[in-house]
């Protein structure tokens, strides 16, 4: 759900100088016309030594790192956001991290992390804080956690490109982004996008996304990150080319939901037809091959996790009934529309009452129109 942060950067910038929480002034949107800026590195010192020992191997014909590049977006998918309340005339709300964060540590061996959202630097900068700060945590307690950074590549709003095409489907907004990669130099054969939003996808970068269950802070898809953890480390090491394998992870989680949870649990954030993901699939439809390999990592995952939790069974009938409600929320907020008009916020139910009262009750009450892609130089 990055249209959160598309929309609230424009909020943030209009009514805030730029931040979400500080004091108003009038301050213009970041230009989005300029050129694409290079994926930013997390200026660590370790890290800027590692790095400059990959590109003096590079260029002077040492081993070059050929790990699969996974790019996760924040929102929704790492990350969530608590409701918005008011701190004057600020508006504030708090990160929250997904359960069982820890699990990608286990993918440094075979993959390099990186973080792709459309949020600012300064807001993925925020949620990553928290998340080194619940993994520096978990090592009080015994988890090997390294030194480094665990995401060594940052794209953040610059990085985006306006979504030409929000008009075509639901729930489309004016400020709507995709995620290019090959425009960054990305090798598509060696790159996935894990994101819950299949939108943000660029035309002919379709089968580089992994599309994955919405995190919803409730019981049902808290269980999400392990199954995901698990189906990366058994499909895509060793391939040369990623992509066919991105939609059968994508397909391995929705089996997992639905051998746990049910009918109820289903992503709805994922286009799935026949019983099959349908998002960055060839006309072939998946590989067989690559599908069995997804149901049986799947029911690796599952034994695991009922081992380590000592206990297994069918699930209690609430928990799928509030997953379903809150899916159902978090997603007609996003599609909410009315004649062409924005009428709240496009996440959270709760969020647009706080916003009206940010901005002197002047939420968005009018068409948007062409000025405001001239604004940002769209």
């Amino acid at each position: 759900m990055d249209e959160d942060y598309d929309l609230e950067d424009y909020v943030s910038y209009k009514y805030a100088g730029g931040v979400v929480g500080e004091r108003a002034v009038d301050h213009a949107p970041a230009p989005h016309h300029r050129e694409p800026a290079q994926p930013a590195q997390q200026h660590d010192r370790r890290h800027q030594q590692q790095e400059h020992q990959h590109n003096h191997r590079r260029h002077h014909g040492g081993k070059r790192d050929d790990r699969i590049l996974l790019l996760f977006d924040l929102n929704g998918v790492l990350t969530d956001h608590t409701a918005p309340r008011m701190e004057g005339r600020s508006i504030r709300r708090d990160h929250v991290v997904r359960p069982h964060i820890e699990c990608l540590l286990a993918l440094r061996e075979h993959f390099r992390l990186g973080i792709y959202s459309s949020a600012m630097r300064h807001t993925i900068d925020r949620a990553l804080a928290l998340v080194r700060s619940n993994l520096l945590a978990m090592r009080r307690q015994g988890v090997e956690v390294p030194d480094a950074p665990l995401f060594e590549v940052i794209m953040h709003r610059d990085h985006c490109a306006p979504d030409l095409h929000w008009r075509q489907r639901p729930g489309g907004k004016e400020w709507s982004t995709v995620k290019p990669l090959a425009r960054h130099g990305l090798d598509l054969a060696r790159c996935v996008l894990v994101d819950n939003d299949w939108h943000k996808s660029v035309k002919g970068e379709e089968a580089n996304m992994l599309l994955v269950p919405d995190w919803l802070q409730e019981p049902v898809s808290n269980a999400d990150l392990p199954v995901l953890v698990h189906l990366l480390l058994r499909l895509l090491p060793g391939r040369a080319d990623v992509r066919p394998a991105a939609a059968a992870v994508s397909q391995g989680l929705v089996h997992a939901r639905l051998a746990r949870f049910g009918p109820g649990a289903q992503p709805i954030n994922i286009p799935y037809t026949d019983g099959r993901v349908t998002h960055g699939v060839g006309p072939d439809g998946l590989e067989p091959g690559l599908v069995a390999a997804a149901v049986k990592a799947v029911e690796e995952a599952a034994g695991d996790a009922a081992a380590a939790s000592g206990a297994s069974g069918a699930p209690a009938a609430g928990l799928v009934a509030t997953h379903a409600a809150a899916a159902q929320a978090a997603r007609a907020a996003c599609d909410r529309r009315a004649d062409g008009q924005v009428v709240q916020a496009p996440s959270r139910v709760d969020r647009a009452a706080a916003q009206q009262t940010a901005v002197g009750g002047q939420w968005w009450t009018e068409p948007l129109g062409p000025r405001y892609h001239e604004r940002l130089g769209w």
